[in-house]
């Protein structure tokens, strides 16, 4: 897709989930962030169609959520970048160690990823709750949206979780320097 392709944006996300010294795939991680999410989307796709007509009618509550939280990831991804830039940059005064700059490049990604996936399930859910397509494809976009939908949240737990710990690096070790 050329400029409008996502594919690094889903690598350096997949690079997140590595742990170690050897940065080995961590397998729990991929299990949480993939395989749980398609287990749904399967679940919800062989449910009786009531249950896709259920799930249909929240999609427009839950796009209005998913458009917001993934707008405030745009935000978000910004203030990262910035942060990043500064540290490169040295005009921050502070002495940064590799691994607080590799947490800030993976933090970068996950949301970057995030908002991916915010807007995609989004997205999804519109395409859902087109009436005058067949119930398959709508059964399958809602399928889709709600795996995507498991996939982000997941993703924004692990944002929140490496926000925190910069936090915690940037007010207790980057505080004493400053």
């Amino acid at each position: 897709m050329g400029k409008a392709g996502i594919g690094r944006i889903f690598k350096d996300y997949c690079d997140t989930l590595r742990t170690g010294v050897y940065r080995n795939r961590n397998w729990r991680d991929y299990v949480t962030h993939f395989a749980i999410p398609a287990i749904v989307a399967i679940a919800i796709f062989v449910a009786p169609q009531s249950v896709s007509s259920s799930i249909r009618s929240c999609f427009g509550n839950a796009i209005t959520a998913l458009s917001i939280v993934s707008a405030l990831l745009c935000g978000l991804a910004v203030a990262v970048f910035q942060l990043r830039v500064q540290i490169s940059s040295g005009s921050s005064g502070l002495e940064v160690r590799d691994a607080e700059v590799k947490l800030i490049d993976e933090l970068f990604a996950a949301i970057l990823w995030a908002v991916v996936a915010g807007f995609g399930a989004a997205g999804l859910m519109v395409v859902a709750g087109i009436g005058e397509l067949a119930n398959v494809v709508c059964d399958i976009a809602t399928a889709c949206s709600l795996g995507v939908t498991c996939n982000f949240v997941v993703v924004v737990c692990m944002c929140l979780k490496r926000l925190s710990i910069a936090y915690r690096l940037a007010s207790k070790e980057w505080g004493r320097k400053g």
